[in-house]
């Protein structure tokens, strides 16, 4: 088992919890661009939905180019997919040797509102329909640019129906909403 306080992992994971540390090391980048023959490697992390790149600096090690970003780094990411990219650099160019993405997941000790767009929105037209609804939810706005407060009860009952929907098909990948269907065999 790998020790992830101490231990690189051999590949870039799917997901953290943002404020862990992140360390991977890529072997075979190094064996076929050393640092010693003038080769360095960035590794850089830019937001899905827009935002400032991250980039750091790979390190030569024994093992292979070394990512290491603290978890005082990663803290900052915002929740959500990044994409990440490494860099290899030498005198004669540039080029992009490996790429993906990785899920940014919320720290569950800070105080973020961790609900998915559906769910808030869910939770807001409910909140409205059923004449509870704060000034924070009536000023929810929509995909379409809309805020809740000037949308009709009958559109609103309507919403509520779709983004239903959309909040038992997320709990339903999460495990949490049952199965869509019961099978019966006769």
């Amino acid at each position: 088992m790998i020790n992830r306080l101490t231990d690189a992992l051999p590949s870039m994971p799917s997901s953290i919890v943002a404020g862990d540390s992140l360390r991977v090391v890529h072997a075979d980048l190094a064996a076929t661009y050393p640092a010693s023959e003038g080769y360095s490697a960035t590794f850089i992390f830019v937001p899905e939905r827009g935002g400032s790149a991250v980039t750091i600096d790979g390190e030569a090690s024994s093992g292979g180019w070394l990512l290491f970003a603290a978890g005082s780094v990663t803290a900052d990411w915002a929740v959500g997919v990044m994409r990440w990219s490494v860099k290899v650099e030498s005198p004669d160019g540039r080029f992009t040797a490996e790429n993906g993405s990785i899920n940014i997941l919320p720290d569950p000790a800070s105080a973020a509102d961790t609900r998915s767009h559906a769910r808030k929105t869910l939770d807001a037209l409910e909140a409205v329909i059923e004449g509870r609804a704060s000034k924070t939810d009536m000023e929810t706005t929509l995909a379409d640019g809309r805020q809740i407060k000037r949308i009709s009860h009958e559109e609103l009952v309507k919403m509520r129906k779709t983004y239903a929907g959309l909040v038992a098909a997320e709990e339903r990948k999460r495990g949490r909403g049952g199965p869509a269907r019961i099978l019966v065999s006769l």
